[in-house]
This record gives structure tokens, C-alpha cells and sequence, in this order.
């Protein structure tokens, strides 16, 4: 049995993923009335076990754990220290910051407790077609985003210290991408803080024969995604996973996250070196951030 903790995106998101799949989901009971108040989330409640999150947790074989960062970083350490035998799926990051990030890895590493993180960027409709392009030598692969962050979002993923911020919340997932399809590249970074709070991050990956450019762009003016291998254009829209989300429409992650489960989870052991290689990415850019930032004081 799967338990997914998390009443937002756990919810419109993994739950609703997992139960479009062939496997047995369970939530806690009080999430019930939040399932049923959503039209497109509605015609699940027949697929999904209502339980008592403390029973059903030590008892399930995975564990979704899609709370606040440091929730699900503290509720990961908890089930480490009471001897869980199952396997978690932490939603990004793991941890407010990449240094908690890397301490709950080996925490988890020395338990013997595997984990998966959904960097969907790995599992996007785009991917494999940017895969196949790296795989050419000289090739270019060139990813643009353009951000517009909801007034509506929640303060915690504004907030960097809290794991939110754009490099924690969003960019990681660009990370994620680079070490999976360039690992071991040698990386190079840039950031730029413009007006009105808006961010650039930007990463180069480059390998013997191969190049990653990955630009994030937070600004005031509309979304968008782009995706192209030398100058030809493989993927654009609104967004990485397709149109912008609307409420009482099905997420168009809900996809992407049951490719993740179906290559992350499901019978597959855990890849502790990758996920501490993107988590020591993080904190390198970090401070590389860190350092632009207190130049320009």
C-alpha cells in the first residue's frame, strides 16, 4: 500500500496519479472532503483507502511524503529512527537547504531506506527527444523558461530558507535534468537579480562532446518553455508539463508523475549518488548566488 501525505499538490498531484495506476493508494481520512470538493478529483474516492495516517504510516510499503520541506525532511528523519522497512518518495527539495538535504540523504543511506524524489523534468514529453539530441557529438541543446510566480503561492515557497525561492523550488528541477542526461559535466553558472524582484539562473553543462544550456527567467510578464537542439525547436508551450493549470482541470502532471513512478519507484533501487549529486549542485549554486548577491551590496 501506498500512503500519500499531503493535501495539496499530494493530493491534485500524487494521489491523483497513483490512483490512476494499477496499485493500491491510501490517504488520511481528513483529506477526504478536499477530494470530493474538486470535480476532476471527484470520480477517484472509489479508488483511494481513507485511513488513519498514524497507523497506515509505519505499515505501508511507500510512503509519499508532498508537505513543506522541512516536514517532509523531519518526518523522513522520524521514520528513519523508528526502523521503517519501506520507501519514501520526498517531493523537491528534500530539505530547506541543500546542506539538510545532503545530512538526510546519509541519513537515509545508513538506514537502508530507499528514497525517490520526482524531478519531472526527467519524465517530461520532451525529454527523451533531448536526450536522444545530447547523445550526438557537438551537439547543443538549448532549454528557455520564463516564469510568472502566482500571487496565490504559498509564502513557504517564496521564502529560500524555508526551501523555497526559485533556485530551490524551481530551478532544482533544472539541475536534476543536467546531472540524469550530462553526469559528470563540468558545470558552469550565472545569476542576475533585475527589477521588481525578478531572478535569472542560468546553467551550462558540458561534456567531452556535448552542451546543456538551461536559462530561468522569473518575471513579471507571461510564461513560457522552450526547448531546442541546435537551433531546431523540439518542445514549446506554456509550461515544462504543457498548458498552465487551471482548478477543476486535471493537473497535466498527473502524466508525467506516473512516468516517474513507473521508472523511480516501482521496482527500482534506490540511486543515493544521484540524488546527492543534485543536492551538492544545489548548494554549489547556492553559493554561487550568495556571492553575486553580497557583490552587488
Amino acid at each position: 500500500m501506498i500512503l500519500v501525505l499531503g493535501g495539496g499538490f499530494g493530493l491534485y498531484g500524487h494521489l491523483a496519479a497513483l490512483a490512476g495506476m494499477d496499485v493500491e493508494v491510501a490517504a488520511p481520512a481528513r483529506y477526504r472532503p478536499l477530494l470530493l470538493d474538486r470535480p476532476e478529483l471527484a470520480d477517484l474516492d472509489r479508488r483511494i483507502d481513507w485511513v488513519d495516517e498514524e497507523a497506515a504510516t509505519s505499515t505501508a510499503s511507500h510512503v509519499v511524503l508532498a508537505r513543506r520541506p522541512q516536514d517532509n525532511a523531519s518526518q523522513a528523519t522520524t521514520l528513519a529512527d523508528a526502523g521503517y522497512r519501506g520507501s519514501l518518495v520526498i517531493e523537491k527539495p528534500i530539505a530547506p537547504t541543500p546542506e539538510a538535504a545532503l545530512a538526510l540523504g546519509e541519513r537515509l543511506c545508513s538506514a537502508r531506506i530507499g528514497f525517490a524524489v520526482p524531478y519531472l523534468f526527467l519524465h517530461c514529453a520532451w525529454t527523451d527527444s533531448v536526450r536522444n539530441a545530447l547523445a550526438r557529438n557537438g551537439a547543443r541543446v538549448e532549454i528557455e523558461w520564463a516564469f510568472r510566480q502566482s500571487a496565490r503561492v504559498l509564502q513557504w515557497k517564496r521564502t529560500p530558507d524555508e526551501g523555497g525561492g526559485n533556485l530551490a523550488y524551481y530551478f532544482i528541477h533544472c539541475i536534476a535534468l543536467a546531472e540524469a542526461l550530462l553526469p559528470g559535466a563540468a558545470y558552469r553558472w550565472s545569476y542576475d537579480a533585475g527589477n521588481s524582484g525578478s531572478e535569472a539562473i542560468a546553467l551550462i553543462a558540458e561534456c567531452a562532446s556535448s552542451t546543456l544550456s538551461i536559462a530561468f527567467d522569473q518575471m513579471r510578464g507571461e510564461t513560457h518553455f522552450a526547448v531546442r537542439a541546435d537551433g531546431v525547436t523540439l518542445f514549446a508551450n506554456d509550461t515544462p508539463f504543457g498548458p498552465i493549470p487551471r482548478r477543476n482541470v486535471a493537473d497535466p502532471r498527473i502524466s508525467v508523475l506516473q512516468r516517474f513512478y513507473r521508472a523511480d519507484v516501482f521496482g527500482v533501487d534506490a540511486d543515493y549518488r544521484f540524488q546527492g549529486a543534485v543536492a551538492r549542485h544545489w548548494q554549489d549554486l547556492a553559493r554561487h548566488i550568495d556571492r553575486a548577491r553580497n557583490t552587488l551590496r
